[in-house]
């Protein structure tokens, strides 16, 4: 990043801690309703000079364009920053909220300027180049559900941990064994190492703790000073972090004698699934210990984990967040192009139920056209907390693949149903900003994901990329097994009698696939096109070296594209490139 960009980020950074800080002082003298709505009063900016309704509504099944003319990538690129000031919720957030300095900077009309002024410097503009640009200069945004195309403007804090050393602690001291031999540890970085400890569970249950922190990127190796037998020793350890894994998405089960509920989207697509979880859940009432499966959760509806939640206990949870929604032309437009995506690509049943929310929102950007009517914001809501009695030991795993809804239902147990334990990794942190709208660029097609709903957390700690914590933190792969055999073991307790036999059941732990859902994809893709490349080869060995530079040159390009988007089967592209290349460069050079 240049140091423009980098001094943008810099303000913008201390306008949204002023903001916030503005906020904890204003609840700090009496944190009540009136003044949570007082502070979020700040952050609630009217935008003014809407476009009209029809260049707003964009075609579904739009194309995102190979390349555009750079007058074009300027037309996107104001569209991208009027999106932000006339349909995000987050916009006055990272300004600095009302407290912003008069006359100071605006990050965001200085980052436009920087993204214009960089559009003049070449004469045509790819979609991923000119969303490269875009997110540079907008650093400062960490809002996970704003996305321009298939980027987040967020990167998420991951669970980085030592895969081999299981720290236990013994008399107040922190001991481990490593090849053979135990060590007292000392310091972690030269300080108290309970930074960079977290509770965790071994696999038959016990307690132990973990080396490991967050980052959003790879961690530098951390140094440990440790006694072994009667010397000091420094050893360098490498915190790497865990695998994800897919698995069944909506199922009930027995494991070691436990329920576990999978629920693994919260989507309205899969409401039939949904509905019949919800209404069994009530059946797990007076149970020692139910495991509710999560991970991987990407969100929905929160009225599926509410619903859950009130089939499990009796009561109905409130989400511990003020919620406020921008409604204006742009953001209504936005929710009505949302739900005509979803009809594209629903199936009939799903597409009839959800048409006339689609119909809803454009009857509500169309009134904007109506004389007077000007955008507004909706009011408030700050819900009043009550404690939810629940006797069942109700285990929640989670990993950071949860997000949005999937947040919810953990905004919903948190501190507020009782007898919760959460088991894993930090969720996403999709949390702060949130009811997504969606809008295309004119000219390159690119989908933009504007939320529309600001999401504060009543305890005003900012989680976005973060997420919700774990009580115990076990990489995904593992958290099942290991939260089931500490159930077993006693290591989670639970206040309900266990039945006679209760855990008498064979623990058989769950088996998980060698490979994600998207990996085998991947291995499939590149399988296929390896074979294909050979067929290529052998069928075309006795054309000119011409022939195998073309399409060594597009099986590359190919497999770029691959790699760009995370998918391991652009290595089977490039490897195919590479070999046509060569033979092609090898049939150009006997005959030449």
């Amino acid at each position: 990043m240049s140091s423009r960009p980098r001094t943008r980020a810099i303000l913008a950074a201390a306008l949204l801690i002023v903001a916030v800080a503005a906020i904890d002082a204003t609840l700090a003298t009496n944190p009540g309703a009136d003044e949570i709505r007082e502070a979020l009063a700040k952050l609630q900016h009217i935008p003014d000079n809407e476009l009209p309704l029809a260049e707003l509504e964009i075609d579904p099944g739009a194309r995102v364009a190979w390349w555009i003319s750079r007058d074009e990538a300027i037309e996107d690129a104001g569209r991208f920053f009027y999106l932000l000031r006339h349909g995000w919720c987050g916009y006055e957030f990272f300004r600095g909220g009302a407290d912003r300095p008069s006359g100071g900077v605006d990050p965001f009309v200085e980052a436009e300027r920087a993204v214009l002024a960089r559009l003049g410097e070449r004469s045509r503009w790819t979609p991923g180049a000119l969303t490269d640009l875009i997110y540079e200069q907008l650093a400062f945004v960490i809002d996970c559900h704003l996305r321009l195309g298939d980027r987040p403007f967020c990167s998420h804090e991951d669970f980085w941990f030592d895969q081999r050393l299981e720290i236990r602690e013994e008399d107040g001291a922190h001991r481990f064994t490593l090849d053979g031999e135990s060590h007292l540890l000392l310091s972690i970085e030269g300080a108290d190492p309970a930074k960079y400890l977290v509770p965790s569970f071994d696999a038959a249950g016990e307690k132990i703790f973990l080396l490991g922190t967050l980052s959003s990127t790879e961690p530098e190796l951390l140094v440990l000073t440790a006694k072994r037998a009667n010397e000091e020793v420094r050893l360098r350890r490498r915190l790497s972090a865990g695998a994800l894994r897919g698995g069944k998405r909506h199922a009930e089960e027995r494991i070691g004698g436990i329920p576990v509920v999978r629920m693994r989207s919260f989507a309205d697509y899969y409401g039939r699934e949904l509905e019949a979880l919800v209404d069994r859940a009530q059946t797990y009432r007076g149970e020692p210990y139910v495991i509710l499966d999560v991970r991987g959760n990407g969100g929905g509806s929160t009225e599926w984990p509410r619903r859950w939640i009130y089939s499990f206990t009796g009561s109905s949870p409130s989400l511990k967040q003020a919620l406020t929604e921008l409604v204006s032309r742009t953001s209504m437009a936005g929710r009505a192009n949302l739900f005509a995506l979803m009809a594209s690509s629903y199936r009939e049943q799903e597409r009839a139920a959800i048409l006339p929310d689609l119909e809803s929102f454009r009857a509500q950007a169309a009134s904007f056209d109506e004389p007077g009517a000007k955008p507004y914001w909706s009011w408030t809501s700050v819900p009043a907390i009550e404690p939810i009695p629940n006797a069942t030991t109700l285990i929640v795993i989670q990993d950071r693949r949860v997000a949005s809804a999937g947040e919810g239902l953990i905004s919903y147990l948190l501190d507020q149903v009782e007898n919760v334990v959460f088991v894993g990794e930090n969720t996403m942190g999709a949390l702060t900003f949130g009811q997504v709208s969606a809008h295309r660029l004119p000219h390159s097609k690119l989908l933009v994901y504007v939320p529309i709903k600001l999401n504060m957390q009543l305890d005003l700690e900012f989680r976005e990329a973060k997420g919700f914590l774990p009580d115990y933190w076990v990489p995904s792969p593992r958290a099942l097994n290991h939260a089931v055999a500490a159930a077993r073991a006693g290591t989670i307790p639970t206040q309900v009698a266990l039945p006679a036999g209760y855990f008498d059941a064979e623990f058989v732990p769950e088996r998980l696939p060698a490979l994600s859902r998207s990996q085998r994809r991947d291995l499939v893709i590149g399988s296929i096109f390896l074979v294909a490349g050979v067929v290529f080869a052998i069928v075309n060995r006795k054309k000119a070296g011409a022939v195998f530079l073309a399409a060594g040159s597009f099986a590359l390009v190919i497999g770029a594209g691959y790699l760009y988007f995370g998918s391991l089967a652009g290595y089977a592209f490039g490897v195919v490139g590479c070999a046509y290349l060569t033979i092609g460069l090898a049939k150009r050079r006997r005959t030449n």
